[in-house]
């Protein structure tokens, strides 16, 4: 009795301990082993997240461009996604009047003005101007006399003119090239008949031309070191009336050639080797002032029945996304002077 008695003293403690053990597992129970499996379900369009699609802009950055007038031309930026039209540069204060601008603006964003007395025919000055609203001026050291607009490298640092030539000895069209500061003046090419709408590739390493025969426009191009003149291709019975390069070679404006003008221009562009990789326009308008920045053409239309562009007529400024072809048509220009994307 007394060793049951000494047996049960040792296992009471064990046995109250498993007792409130129990106990508390069952008050404080939380499940631990009876975990529910997580319900899987199928995902539907209904039930993925949405995503919030941002609508893409397709005509966004700024296109300057060259209004004349008859108390003075005025230069403008225009934002393409909103309309909004901003004066940079104004000659109504000048005493000399811009006669003719150098192609496109420049990357530092700067533009070439050919400038004269306000009678004169010919400029007789040329100045670098900035478009960031200060309208900060540089004349250049010299001038040119050229009844051709002269040409700007994207960076500013060299130009390109025609003169003309009416010697017996040395006859014809020069095309020559010149630094902004007007050394190195050197010929690139020569032709009997008219040299025309000289442009630099991006890089300044080319220079792209049209040299105008009889049977019709050809366009050529010269390497800036070398200056070896190579044919790309001619248009029979065609006009080139604007050139630009592009990513893929060419851009290019050409029209029918009838007498005493140009009809029915369309664009294209073309591959280095001048064959015709699309047609991007199909209006039988008058298109001119090529301009091109990324995947964005600019370009003014001008409706005429009668064929070749008035002088003096200002344009509707078309904006075109090359990849889809879309177009957007702002406000009148008389001449275009550079997209900034």
């Amino acid at each position: 009795m007394n060793k049951n008695r000494a047996s049960f003293s040792k296992t009471f403690p064990w046995l109250l301990l498993f007792l409130a053990v129990g106990y508390l597992f069952y008050y404080f129970r939380t499940d631990i082993f009876s975990r529910p499996v997580p319900k899987t379900e199928t995902l539907t369009e209904e039930t993925l997240p949405q995503v919030k699609e941002e609508k893409k802009e397709e005509f966004t950055g700024g296109l300057y461009y060259f209004e004349a007038g008859t108390g003075g031309s005025e230069i403008f930026r225009l934002d393409l996604l909103t309309n909004e039209k901003k004066l940079v540069f104004t000659d109504k204060d000048e005493n000399l009047k811009i006669k003719q601008i150098g192609g496109s603006v420049t990357k530092k964003k700067k533009v070439l003005l050919a400038v004269g007395e306000e009678k004169s025919v010919f400029a007789s000055e040329l100045y670098f101007v900035s478009l960031d609203g200060k309208a900060t001026k540089e004349k250049l050291e010299f001038s040119l006399v050229s009844p051709q607009p002269p040409s700007v490298s994207a960076d500013g640092e060299q130009i390109l003119y025609i003169v003309f030539n009416n010697a017996e000895k040395d006859f014809g069209f020069m095309l020559n090239i010149v630094d902004r500061n007007g050394q190195n003046k050197r010929q690139l090419a020569k032709s009997a008949v008219t040299i025309s709408k000289p442009v630099f590739q991006d890089n300044g390493r080319l220079v792209a031309y049209v040299v105008s025969q009889p049977e019709g426009d050809e366009l050529w191009q010269v390497g800036v070191e070398e200056a070896v003149p190579q044919k790309i291709r001619g248009f029979t019975n065609q006009t080139v009336v604007s050139l630009v390069w592009s990513n893929d070679g060419y851009l290019v404006s050409l029209g029918e050639k009838i007498s005493g003008g140009v009809k029915n221009t369309e664009i294209y562009l073309l591959g280095k080797d001048g064959q015709e990789l699309s047609k991007l326009t199909e209006n039988k308008l008058i298109l001119d002032s090529l301009q091109q920045s990324g995947v964005l053409m600019a370009y003014l239309s001008y409706d005429f029945a009668g064929g070749s562009r008035k002088v003096g007529v200002d344009g509707d400024i078309v904006v075109m996304n090359l990849k889809d072809k879309k177009t957007k048509t702002y406000q009148k220009a008389t001449q275009l002077l550079g997209l900034i994307l």
